[in-house]
């Protein structure tokens, strides 16, 4: 899965279980100013990586679940063995729309990469 990102040229790679496959992410800010270090997403790049994430490998009875919060926030749920867990991801910066997120904030232990070019 390729994902349009930024604007920067700067393409990055997010592996990890449940991923089925490894999400490219083209264009990505690195995140200078926020954290420091990691990448910055917009929310719709957000979204795709929580669409993969929510489609990843798991059991029948694994449900991953996301939603996504005008106040900035993602909450993301996983019903395991009969047990949720729930996880928010807040925006780094901005608002009303033009919120970033942070990878280095996102509640999973996904590797991020960055491509060489």
């Amino acid at each position: 899965m390729t994902i349009p990102l930024a604007h920067t040229g700067q393409a990055i790679t997010i592996t990890g279980y449940p991923l089925a496959a490894p999400v490219t992410i083209r264009d990505a800010q690195p995140d200078h100013t926020i954290n420091g270090e990691g990448w910055l997403l917009s929310v719709a790049q957000a979204m795709d990586l929580l669409d993969a994430w929510k489609d990843g490998h798991g059991e029948a009875d694994v449900v991953r679940e996301y939603t996504y919060s005008e106040s900035g926030l993602f909450i993301t749920g996983l019903y395991l063995d009969r047990e949720i867990d729930l996880s928010v991801w807040e925006s780094a910066t901005g608002s009303d729309g033009d919120d970033l997120y942070s990878t280095v904030m996102m509640p999973f232990d996904f590797e991020v990469q960055e491509q060489k070019q």
